[in-house]
């Protein structure tokens, strides 16, 4: 393999390094590169408008998950600004690598100047288009900011997708025309690093596990367990997430259930307390609707656990049939009816069985793909 270091853009992951998301997708290219050739981390410096090496003490507290507050901002990024080595044009030019989405028009400019050079090998990974299809989850303006970031992927010449929708949507949505040299690299499940599980009829919980705002259905997950409460069902609901601030209907519905015996809200909680929770799972449920990717349901399964899933979950949509029962439309009817189905012992041995046949993509199988693309791009 060529000697060339890549250089791989985490720009948003220095300034902002919580573990969910893209963020945890840069963490596990880092943690499982395991090919020869080395791989650079680098941010792009406004300031100076140009590309800077990462120093070994922020990729530490990067990777460590040191997040920002009020009480603890990222005190040391001012002197990593400040002295940063820069990475010289020649150098980026030749193997350049994004893994990001950005709203920064300069940094976007940035790109569009080196891909200008026709010798120039530029790379992105591409996630989805949420933004730009399903404006309103999101804070308005987002699809406008986010045009820089659209006008220099166009420019780009090498781009990956996570899945086969997003490519399918780039192709019918963003390009509109074919494209016929993107490669699908669909993301891994393993992160959580729990062992197969195994069913047993003692197991009642059904857990949601994600984060908590309005495109991810968790309301009807909610009415829905109220609905089967009322009618006498005894499955325990668990649901696990941070809560996005623009959620004002999941929130009244937890505190409503703050005294319920069968539900517990755990909030963001660590990988060690959602293990011990999913060893007891009976089911997972993931049934939002309008999705970029969907990890979750991909964790779920690679645990042997089935999931009650929407019908257009690009994750699940790219795996064969087998492990998870899918739903529509996604009311607190159909979910009910899901989990009352699951809730027969030989209905759940049957997804069960089916969801340890599974083969789902690790994340050092994901990094060895992409390592393979990105030297042959």
């Amino acid at each position: 393999m060529p000697s060339t270091p890549i250089y791989m853009d985490i720009t948003e992951l220095v300034k902002n390094p919580v573990r969910t998301g893209i963020q945890r997708v840069e963490r596990e290219i880092i943690n499982n590169w395991s090919v020869s050739t080395p791989l650079v981390p680098c941010a792009y410096h406004g300031g100076r408008n140009e590309f800077v090496e990462v120093t070994p003490p922020v990729l530490k507290a990067t990777m460590d998950g040191a997040e920002i507050t009020e009480d603890s901002p990222l005190t040391y990024l001012t002197t990593f600004w400040e002295t940063a080595p820069c990475i010289t044009e020649e150098k980026i030019e030749k193997n350049l690598f994004n893994p990001e989405v950005f709203f920064d028009n300069l940094r976007a400019q940035k790109y569009i100047n080196v891909a200008n050079n026709d010798n120039a090998k530029i790379k992105w990974l591409v996630y989805d288009f949420m933004p730009f299809l399903f404006p309103a989850h999101y804070p308005v303006g987002s699809s406008l900011n986010c045009m820089p970031y659209l006008h220099a992927m166009r420019r780009v010449p090498h781009l990956s997708f996570i899945s086969q929708q997003t490519h399918r949507d780039f192709e019918t949505k963003i390009r509109k025309s074919p494209y016929k040299d993107g490669v699908v690299l669909q993301l891994g499940g393993d992160s959580l690093q729990l062992k197969t599980q195994k069913f047993s009829p003692c197991k009642q919980n059904f857990v949601y596990f994600g984060t908590i705002e309005p495109r991810k259905n968790v309301r009807h997950i909610l009415n829905a367990f109220m609905n089967i409460w009322k009618g006498g069902g005894n499955a325990e609901l668990f649901i696990i997430g941070r809560i996005d601030v623009r959620t004002q209907e999941e929130v009244a519905l937890i505190n409503q259930l703050q005294n319920e015996p069968r539900f517990h809200y755990l909030g963001h909680t660590t990988d060690d307390v959602l293990r011990n929770v999913l060893r007891k799972a009976r089911a997972t449920i993931f049934v939002s609707t309008e999705e970029g990717f969907g990890i979750p349901p991909l964790e779920s399964l690679a645990a042997g656990i089935p999931v009650i899933a929407s019908n257009t979950l690009p994750s699940l949509n790219d795996l064969p049939d087998g492990g998870f029962l899918k739903i529509d439309p996604i009311t607190p009817d159909t979910i009910a009816e899901a989990v009352k189905f699951l809730s027969v012992d030989s209905n759940a041995a049957r997804l069960w069985d089916e969801a340890a046949q599974q083969t789902i993509p690790t994340w050092r199988n994901f990094t060895s793909r992409l390592s393979d693309w990105l030297h042959a791009a």
